[in-house]
């Protein structure tokens, strides 16, 4: 979960600085990291309910 938040954050920084938007991109990163980081630990733990 932690790589997922950490790669979105960076993609997000790296498109406001790129692009020169302030802080839009990183929200959208963040949101984005944490959205697939829930997934992928709910992925997980659906393995070992079933």
């Amino acid at each position: 979960m932690a790589a997922c938040v950490a790669i979105g954050l960076f993609l997000g920084v790296a498109a406001d600085a790129r692009f020169h938007t302030g802080p839009v991109f990183t929200f959208v990163g963040l949101g984005a990291g944490l959205a697939l980081g829930v997934l992928s630990v709910w992925a997980e733990v659906r393995r070992f309910l079933s």
